[in-house]
């Protein structure tokens, strides 16, 4: 049986065991992805839609069972403030960058706001600061996607070691009903260089 997407509260409790989780991670943290390709929109009008897991970024498709609204985009984004300091993969400076505040955050990228905006496709190591008692996650590549007024758009491409889960782990606690508040911004100092 495939499990079905749920729209919300169940008022049926046996239609609610089905809740659909990740098959990579078995969280529950999922949800609707833009269609890619032609078979893709075929599917969907078999109301079979892609999905996506916001914690470790696996893809699949699932029976929905009536026709949906498919967002833009393929991971929620969560407002979290954190401090940020960037700088080019290029540079071989133990300098740690260029201060910015981390407004958006994902799984798969996220908002810098700050006042120097690298060009479009500029490849960016980030040293994102979580809170006064973890070490800073380290985001060994990240490539600029857009501008904005405030700042830039980031596609995270390559983590440093098990860094990408750390932010799954936010997002976790973030995204889940029964939120831990452990998660606090940090304040602004300078962060150790960049590796």
């Amino acid at each position: 049986m495939v499990p079905r997407i749920q729209d919300g509260p169940a008022k049926n409790k046996r239609r609610n065991s089905k809740a659909l989780r990740c098959p990579h991670c078995q969280t529950r943290l999922v949800r609707l992805a833009p269609q890619q390709g032609i078979a893709e929109r075929l599917l969907g009008f078999l109301t079979i839609y892609p999905i996506r897991c916001q914690l470790c970024a696996h893809r699949f498709l699932t029976f929905h069972g009536k026709p949906g609204f498919l967002p833009q985009r393929n991971f929620q984004r969560l407002r979290v403030g954190f401090l940020v300091w960037f700088r080019s993969t290029l540079t071989k400076t133990s300098s740690p960058g260029v201060q910015g505040t981390l407004a958006d955050l994902s799984i798969g990228g996220g908002r810098v706001e700050c006042k120097v905006r690298p060009p479009k496709g500029s490849r960016l190591r980030l040293q994102i600061e979580i809170s006064d008692d973890q070490a800073p996650v380290e985001v060994e590549e990240a490539v600029v996607r857009t501008h904005t007024r405030q700042g830039i758009g980031l596609a995270f491409t390559r983590f440093k070691g098990e860094e990408k889960r750390r932010i799954g782990r936010i997002i976790h606690e973030r995204l889940s009903p029964a939120r831990s508040h452990g998660v606090q911004g940090r304040s602004p100092e300078r962060p150790s260089a960049l590796g």
